[in-house]
């Protein structure tokens, strides 16, 4: 979309000025319901003649529904709310200028004098005119910006320049002092995020020599760290949009993008954190490109692998990425949305689904379209409609009808006869505001015959669609239907509205300064200057970001001077969505006042408006905003939030419209000055997001003063929750207390920031949650006080819940670890990927609960797995050469046999598609045909000369297609037994056969990475794909032909049947792609991998959707059961079954307060320790991420990004807290040293594997390194002497096999070194001497010190844990509860009273450790006995560390399963031990010992889940694994 730029010549501009002051000067009056407030047409005409302020741009005070302008020329000549309303006074927050000869202050003072000085090359400011490069990055938006142009200086700004320009001196040396900050930033080893800023805003003032070398550096930099530095990288783009003219060239701009786009497919950068940064980051930088038409991006080696990337991305849960992949999409094809709907138009196509976030400007876009289809309009062609669905009763029911009825646009007759021989185009907008979630093109019955023929645009919210929305807007038909029509893939497309860009950005605020200009001839106040507003964009934290959405940006030009305005330090304000409006009605509220107060003083008021206004002047703005908070109330409560109020003043007089909408002048004049909008007699806010703002205002609302002098901010409750709490207003009277607002997820989305800001809010609702106890009226709040708090981060472990009442609440992902939830009603609540180990919930009612997954189908030993196509049965080979058939709805078995033996055993199987019959392929060379469900075998085939590989029946039943390891493809008629065809050459090895959906081709996949498609008519190879040296696994066909896809090592690919070029490459997977299916409609596909996972992935974009983790080993086999819900199998014996709907409340998350799951690791965690003070947590992960995690509140970041097969194994932290190092696994090998009070920053590495090992240790003086090597030996290294290895580097051998792990005794004047190999030893070493003192026989390399570092305790493979006297060298005691469970972690606490050990069956025991001193020896006497075993994990906790203060009894584990959890450990009064659940970062289901003995309503299919997850049930104390293997249905 692009925005006219208004003509900058001054005269020109002053002309038309004259010529509209008069109308101009009626326009400014009240308005009165009788007209609009609007300029006259004739005023509009001449806008539009000059092209000056499009009238798309234009936004009054009292605002319109969007700003966003797709192009320059104005929807019809319509009248436009016109914003000439009294604008804030000019505020001017320019540096002070120094006085000449003394010290310049700062950088902003320097960046202004050196604008002040530049040369004529330097003196332009990048937007002051059009550059005459093509590279010019002047479009982009700098944060920063010289002086705009020698009009608007001071008269102190020219004396100083006048006394300049005679003193060459100082202005050489006001130069070098520019030039020097850069030498020195270049210089400098590390970049801190206040250099970097300071470095940037220097950009538009400095030579082409001194920008270039800026640049590069900061691209060497970024390309160089092994992190991800998001302050360099925000650094990098932002001097890339502050470039002056001709600084840039086309290889810069080529070689960023490729450095992002190299961090975007490294796996290690796959958290939402990183990939929202680098995805913006692409976004900008395509806009740059885009605006200066660089278009030298290589296909093979840029544009497409960049593509892929951003599709992955494209579908992701992360909001903020989903979009900004998606635009950077549309950005990196050039293809504007304008010209998108047009190729829609002209297409086969039917529906166009455009999305945007709230305030994005759609329906300003939609207004567009309508006048640009006028124009175009010939006789007898399309019919444009622009319907604003919001107005429409029934948009399911006669929708063309309607709209030309209500709108007296044609009399019946003509009706009629346009039904019968015209086409429309139908642009809906809003249909997330219609609230009638229904298919309006299948429901309206378009282009049938005898019905309306229409294409149709519709406009939506991007947050109201849930992961299924296709199912929405994709035409329905009937077979007969669909024969003569094109597929439905060809029918549905979708685009969205991409975010203002910076040019953009600066065209409308060129156009709202003009504006300013003409105020200022009617004797108003001037606003900023565009300049001061660019300049005052970049000092705001999180804003420039904001005011990409239009609707925002309106937003931002009212409250940006009153911010600035009120706040020195702009870096300390961190803006968020809701802050911004806060501002915004607080503005405009006084903006209306003013002008108020102007009428009156010019006699303009009636009486009656006289004494309305005098009422409510003393308290203008908090009235204002009550009018507006209780008409949203209104209209939630008796209009389920519809923002559009008919009104009638002979039918609505005696009803709640009437105190919004009546004549009366107390109630016209609050309306008129509200942010409403009206249409006939509809009513509505200007916005839908100010209507849901206001609504969150009557929960909870802030303070008229949001910003104290340091930037702080204050809340306090205004009429909301605390009047119920109060008594003085009853929750079932507030929409609060009656609606489930999980149904708003932007409600949510403003009440979660709301309670992030304020402990008070979140004191309020906890107070509902636990008033829901005793008043049941309280329960709706409460639910929704309960999922605002949740989605705001807070956790309720240990928390006493017991009896409240939150039915229907949302709950995912959050913490309810020991949670007391005896008594609830959590009817309806979901509690997807929750955490509830050990909550209690007896007594709790708890029908129709969702978790977002159905129990596991639990095998002891299976081999493969097959569906048949519609996955109603499920045939399973399981050990010994038993095979079963299961039926998926009940999954009882069927019907099973021996199909296998020793010398023969069945490789390949396939169901007809009526399910009546079953073919085998056997290793005998042989195919056989059962019957079923009777197990009859119907037929043998015979004639290959090799084993059958792969089988598979036709789809109309007829045929079956057979390989062989003998290289050829046979189609055999199935009813009479014979060949009809032989096809293939004894080189080519298939492994995999697909029929296309009309039984006349057949695609064979190879072991030889090539993909063959045979016409069984012809008998001839039609097409040949390559696999590019990858093993073909699986293939298959769309369900409607059009798409082949294929499993090509780790990735798969799609083809566009017929066409065969540009497949779509589906990318994430790490190990080889054992299965794929397409769904029923052939929108998704799912994929299973050897690496353990399964994805969903969108099909006609390629993006991945979900991945989905629990298998334990390769998982062999997906299908789909249906339209929710997909099975796994995999080699662990399980079957999985997966709910493609259980994230839906999930759509939305709030940008500060996502699940700490979304900010974890990604793999496996090999490694977690507490820094020496015990203020934060480090973990590694196979991932190639190190994290630092705050012990208190678990909040995370990345500090070291590793580069791919760098994959960390071992960390350790300095004494001192200023280091950590890194130890690689194999094959790397080698360590990293990082600077934590450097952010990470790689300080020394060691590369060498035989040298350095994959372990690493510093010793408790700091001084000393120790790491193992592959090679058998040890090593110590001075941290002093680091530079130079060899010198630094002593030698410690002994050990025959790989070291796995080195320690050092925690005990200074214990000079030991503790080392554990792969030769099953564990070696101790005096450091003094070098030499071995003890050597010790354990498998596992599990020990740790005891605190005081004289004695050592040691896991093993046989479970035991042996603790041993170092000085006596023998064994004091074990640990031993005979449960023969090999060790993988241990670790020692502190206080020496306990032992936490980590073992193979995911559980961690704490073992109280007594110690008594033996009057005869001085060797101390142990016991020890199990207090406690944690069972909460997916997988072996592998890495344990205890919090280093002793009087906590707090410990970190580190697990398999992803996660991070920090535990405390309670010894009550009574002697017993409870370990509850700090903080953890799971994103699954935990249920380990909840106790589900007397919950209500939870069906078998639900006790079943959480018994798999070891919950407790009274009513089936019977362990899990005693339970039936082949059912997942609990017996009665």
């Amino acid at each position: 979309m692009t925005h006219g730029t208004p003509n900058s010549d001054s005269s020109l501009r002053k002309a038309v000025f004259s010529r509209i002051f008069s109308s101009a000067k009626k326009a400014v009056s009240p308005p009165t319901d009788k007209h609009e407030r609007s300029l006259s047409d004739g005023v509009a005409a001449v806008f539009v003649e000059h092209g000056k302020l499009p009238m798309a741009s234009f936004v009054s005070a009292k605002g319109v529904d969007t700003v966003s302008a797709p192009r320059q020329t104005e929807p019809r000549v319509r009248r436009p709310d016109i914003f000439f309303e009294n604008f804030p006074p000019r505020i001017v927050n320019r540096a002070p200028l120094p006085t000449i000869g003394t010290r310049i202050e700062d950088t902003s003072q320097l960046v202004l004098c050196a604008s002040l000085v530049a040369s004529p090359t330097l003196t332009s400011s990048p937007f002051s005119s059009p550059l005459p490069s093509p590279l010019s990055s002047s479009s982009s938006t700098p944060f920063i910006f010289p002086e705009p142009n020698k009009s608007e200086r001071t008269n102190s700004q020219r004396e100083w320049i006048r006394r300049m320009d005679s003193r060459p001196f100082e202005v050489a040396h006001l130069r070098q002092q520019t030039y020097r900050m850069v030498d020195i930033f270049i210089s400098k080893p590390t970049k801190d995020s206040a250099s970097i800023q300071e470095v940037v805003i220097l950009g538009p003032v400095l030579d082409k020599k001194h920008f270039q070398s800026l640049l590069r550096c900061f691209m060497d930099s970024f390309d160089r760290n092994g992190i991800l530095d998001t302050e360099l990288l925000q650094g990098l783009i932002q001097l890339v949009q502050v470039a002056p003219s001709g600084y840039l060239q086309s290889d810069d701009m080529i070689q960023i993008l490729r450095v992002i786009r190299q961090r975007l497919e490294n796996p290690s950068q796959q958290s939402n954190e990183n990939s929202s940064h680098l995805v913006s980051a692409v976004s900008r930088v395509l806009n740059v490109m885009a605006d200066n038409k660089v278009k030298d991006l290589d296909r093979e080696f840029d544009h497409e692998p960049l593509r892929r990337a951003l599709s992955r991305l494209q579908v992701s849960k992360d909001v903020f990425i989903h979009y900004q992949a998606l635009y950077a999409l549309q950005a990196l094809h050039l293809v504007p949305l304008h010209e998108r709907v047009d190729e829609f138009l002209q297409g086969k196509g039917e529906v166009m689904l455009i999305l945007g976030d709230s305030g994005a400007g759609k329906s300003m876009f939609n207004m567009q379209l309508e006048h640009d289809l006028w124009m175009r309009y010939q006789p007898g062609g399309w019919i444009p409609l622009l319907i604003d669905l919001k107005a429409v009763d029934r948009p399911d029911k006669d929708l063309i009808q309607q709209h030309l009825t209500d709108n007296n646009l044609f009399p019946a007759d003509q009706i009629e006869e346009l039904k019968r021989s015209r086409q429309f185009i139908l642009i809906c907008d809003g249909y997330d505001e219609c609230r009638k979630m229904s298919n309006l093109h299948t429901n309206n019955r378009l282009n049938r015959p005898r019905q309306w023929k229409a294409k149709m645009t519709i406009s939506c919210r991007s947050q109201y669609l849930g992961p299924n929305y296709r199912s929405y807007f994709e035409p329905k038909v009937d077979d007969s239907y669909q024969q003569v029509r094109s597929t439905l893939n060809e029918l549905f497309e979708e685009a969205v509205i991409v975010p203002f860009k910076m040019d953009q950005i600066k065209d409308y605020l060129d156009q709202y300064t003009a504006a300013s200009e003409l105020q200022e001839t009617f004797g108003d106040p001037k606003v900023w200057t565009t300049a001061q507003y660019l300049e005052q964009l970049g000092k705001v934290t999180q804003l420039m970001d904001l005011v990409t959405n239009p609707f925002l940006l309106r937003l931002m030009l009212d409250t940006l001077p009153r911010i600035v305005g009120s706040s020195r330090d702009l870096s300390a304000i961190r803006m968020t969505r809701v802050q911004l409006y806060d501002e915004f009605v607080i503005q405009h509220f006084r903006h209306e006042m003013q002008r108020l107060s102007e009428q009156r003083s010019k006699d303009k008021m009636s009486p009656a408006e006289l004494e309305a206004l005098e009422a409510v002047e003393d308290d203008f703005i908090h009235i204002g905003i009550d009018f507006s908070k209780r008409l949203a109330s209104y209209i939630f409560s008796e209009q389920n939030g519809v923002n559009a109020v008919e009104y009638s003043a002979m039918v609505d007089k005696r009803t709640w419209k009437a105190k919004f909408f009546s004549s009366e002048s107390d109630v016209k004049l609050l309306r008129e000055s509200s942010q409403l909008v009206r249409k006939k007699n509809v009513y509505g806010f200007i916005h839908r997001s100010l209507l849901e703002y206001f609504f969150t205002c009557t929960v909870f609302a802030p303070k008229e003063n949001l910003y104290s002098m340091d930037g702080s901010r204050e809340d306090c409750p205004c009429l909301g929750l605390s009047d119920c709490l109060s008594g003085s207003l009853d929750i079932v009277n507030h929409p609060f207390g009656r609606l489930n607002l999980v149904a708003e997820p932007s409600v949510l989305h403003f009440l979660a920031e709301r309670a992030q800001q304020s402990e008070e809010f979140k004191q309020q609702l906890r107070i509902f949650v636990m008033s829901s106890r005793t008043e049941t009226s309280f329960s709706q709040a409460a639910s929704n006080a309960i999922t605002i708090l949740v989605r705001a981060g807070v956790t309720f472990n240990g928390a006493d819940l017991r009896g409240i009442r939150i039915p229907g609440a949302d709950l995912t992902g959050g913490y309810f670890d020991s949670a007391q939830l005896q008594n609830t009603t959590l009817t309806n609540a979901n509690f997807t990927r929750t955490w509830l180990r050990q909550a209690n919930f007896s007594g709790a009612s708890m029908t129709d609960v969702w978790f977002g997954e159905k129990p596991f189908f639990d095998l002891r030993d299976l081999r493969f797995c097959r569906s048949s196509f519609d996955g109603a049965l499920m045939v399973m080979g399981l050990h010994k050469g038993e095979v079963a058939v299961y039926s998926t709805t009940d999954w009882r078995r069927i019907w099973t046999f021996r199909a296998s033996t020793e010398k023969n055993k069945v490789l390949t199987w396939s169901f007809s598609r009526d399910n009546s019959q079953i073919a085998s392929g056997s290793s005998d060379r042989l195919i056989r045909i059962w019957n079923l469900p009777s197990g009859e075998l119907y037929r043998t085939l015979g004639g290959h000369s090799g084993k059958v590989i792969s089988v598979e029946f036709s789809p109309d039943g007829l045929l079956i297609a057979s390989a062989s390891e003998d290289g050829t493809i046979r189609i055999w008629n199935k009813e009479a037994g014979t060949i009809a065809s032989i096809m293939g050459n004894q080189v080519q090895k298939v492994k995999c056969l697909a029929w296309s959906p009309d039984s006349v081709r057949v695609a064979a996949g190879s072991k030889e990475s090539t993909i063959r498609i045979w016409n069984i008519v012809t008998g001839e190879m039609e097409k040949e794909l390559d696999a590019k040296s990858r093993v073909v696994d699986t293939i298959s066909y769309s369900p409607d032909g059009q798409i082949l896809a294929a499993g090509t090592g780790s990735e798969a690919r799609l083809w566009k049947v017929g066409v065969y070029e540009n497949p779509i490459f589906l990318t994430g997977h790490t190990l080889r792609i054992k299965d794929l299916a397409f769904s029923r409609d052939g929108q998704r596909i799912a994929t299973c991998s050897t690496d353990q996972s399964v994805r969903l992935w969108d099909q006609q974009t390629g993006a991945l959707v979900t991945i989905w983790n629990g298998h334990t080993h390769h998982v062999i086999h997906v299908v789909f059961l249906n339209d929710g819900e997909v099975a796994s199998a995999s080699w662990d014996g399980t079957v999985r079954f997966w709910q493609m709907g259980s994230d839906l409340s999930h759509q939305q998350l709030v940008s500060n307060g996502r699940s700490l799951a979304s900010r974890g690791h990604t793999h496996k965690v090999n490694c977690v320790k507490y820094s020496p003070e015990g203020n934060s947590i480090l973990s590694s992960s196979m991932d190639l991420r190190v994290r630092q995690w705050d012990a208190n509140t678990g909040a995370s970041k990345t500090i070291a990004d590793l580069v791919q097969g760098d994959q960390a194994n071992i960390l350790a932290v300095s004494p001192d807290s200023q280091q950590i190092a890194v130890a690689m696994a194999a094959p790397t090998g080698g360590w990293r040293l990082f600077d934590l009070d450097l952010g990470g920053t790689v300080i020394s590495a060691n590369n060498d594997p035989s040298r350095t090992g994959n372990c690493i240790s510093y010793s408790p003086c700091g001084r000393w390194i120790a790491s193992g090597g592959s090679d058998g030996h040890g090593r110590l290294w001075d941290r002093h002497k680091l530079s130079t290895v060899e010198e630094s580097e002593q030698l410690l051998a002994g050990h025959t096999s790989s070291i796995s792990r080195v320690a050092f005794s925690p005990n200074v004047d214990i000079q030991l070194l503790a080392s554990a190999s792969r030769d099953h030893t564990i070696r101790l070493w005096d450091l003094e001497t070098l030499d071995c003192v003890d050597t010790l026989d354990c498998i596992t390399a599990a020990f740790s010190f005891s605190p005081c570092g004289t004695m050592i305790a040691i896991g093993d493979f046989d479970g035991i844990v042996r603790i041993r006297d170092l000085k006596a060298k023998e064994f004091l005691f074990v640990l031993d509860e005979g449960l023969k469970l090999i060790i993988r972690s241990i670790a020692w606490s502190p206080c020496g009273q306990w032992i936490a050990v980590g073992a193979v069956d995911r559980s961690v025991r704490l073992w109280k450790i007594l110690s008594s001193s033996s009057p005869s020896t001085s060797t101390p006497e142990l016991s020890g006995s199990c207090q406690f075993t944690l069972k909460a994990f997916g997988d072996p906790v592998v890495s344990i560390d205890w919090h280093p203060d002793s009087k906590l009894s707090e410990f970190v584990t580190g697990s398999l399963d992803r996660s991070v959890c920090v535990w405390k450990l309670i010894e009550d009064l009574d002697g017993g031990v409870r370990v509850v659940l700090v903080w953890g970062s799971t994103d699954w289901l935990v249920s380990s010992g909840a106790l589900i003995t007397d919950a209500i309503g939870l069906d078998k299919m639900q006790r079943k889940l959480l018994q798999q997850g070891n919950a407790i049930d009274g009513s089936n104390l019977m362990d899990r694994n005693e339970v039936r293997k082949d059912t997942i249905i609990v017996e009665e």
